[in-house]
């Protein structure tokens, strides 16, 4: 594991530890989701955070109206002031990943991707996800990615595993079967 992963992930873990304490994890996630938005789109609120040359206390200022503006928590803001404070908020991005995925995986919620030819309706994911939560036992979050190589049909992906429902998948199956026989 890189130190940069070392690092982001004692970040998240920190975080989460005290969003636990005070029984505000998903506000405090909320919040750090919020300023990472704030961050990425716009390039100049980006260029003065992520700057070497700009002064902490500047920041750290600048921080103060976003939170004050937004009405966000103490514990948000003395959070990014340690970032800035220790020149970590090109992380934030990352320790964000992380956090969402301490929560999810307190809260028992599998992450699952789902590839297909073109974007599926929300009633076919719908069904999908059911699919998956009464298999797995646990809620499901799904997520769905285009796979212009794939001739049709689905393919689902949690954990380590692959389910695929593919027009390719069945091609190949149908062929072991005909070279096995």
């Amino acid at each position: 594991m890189s130190l940069e992963i070392k690092i982001i992930k004692n970040y998240a873990n920190s975080l989460f530890a005290q969003a636990k304490i005070t029984s505000y994890e998903e506000k405090i996630i909320e919040e750090i989701k919020f300023f990472g938005v704030c961050l990425s789109s716009s390039d100049d609120l980006k260029k003065v955070m992520l700057s070497p040359i700009i002064n902490k206390n500047q920041k750290n200022k600048i921080i103060e109206s976003i939170i004050q503006k937004y009405n966000l928590s103490d514990l948000t803001k003395y959070f990014l002031f340690t970032l800035v404070k220790n020149s970590r908020m090109h992380l934030l991005i990352n320790i964000i990943t992380e956090i969402e995925h301490l929560y999810k995986e307190q809260m028992g919620i599998k992450a699952a991707t789902v590839f297909s030819t073109s974007h599926l309706e929300s009633k076919e994911l719908d069904l999908i996800k059911i699919f998956l939560e009464k298999n797995l036992n646990t809620k499901v979050e799904i997520n769905q990615e285009i796979n212009k190589s794939l001739l049709g049909g689905i393919v689902v992906k949690y954990d380590s595993k692959l389910i695929d429902f593919s027009i390719y998948g069945a091609l190949n199956k149908i062929e072991k079967i005909i070279t096995h026989n």
